[in-house]
């Protein structure tokens, strides 16, 4: 005699999704808006397209951050508060951070500016006698 199984349970996720992406998405964003300070400073048309992908990601990440807090105070068996706070901190700092490049971009550049004439000027006088 077979002995029945027993009833298959749905599957709950001990992570709540939300909190999970917002948290990548934060990390996520703060890597594009540095990769984007960085790669503006060689390539300032470059900007553009890393601040348009940077936003959406901290908008994103933003938003699933504070619903996946909502959803985890309605469903304390879940975990993942720590995630979806990553989320709303780092996006909330890469906003400031890509709104505060074009200010650092300039500044750097003004700074190096001088230094960059200095040595194209050397290099010039080298090759003409």
């Amino acid at each position: 005699m077979e002995t029945p199984l027993p009833p298959v349970e749905p599957a709950i996720s001990k992570n709540n999704q939300m909190a999970l992406i917002a948290g990548i998405l934060g990390l996520g964003s703060i890597a594009v808006a540095l990769l984007g300070l960085l790669v503006s400073l060689v390539l300032p048309a470059a900007f553009l397209i890393f601040c348009g992908l940077g936003l959406l990601m901290d908008l994103v990440a933003l938003v699933l951050g504070i619903i996946g807090l909502v959803q985890l105070k309605n469903h304390p068996e879940q975990k993942g508060k720590g995630l979806a706070i990553t989320g709303i901190v780092f996006g909330g700092l890469a906003v400031v951070l890509l709104c505060l490049s074009p200010v650092i971009i300039t500044a750097v550049l003004a700074l190096l500016g001088p230094v960059i004439g200095n040595v194209f000027s050397q290099v010039n006088n080298s090759i003409v006698p």
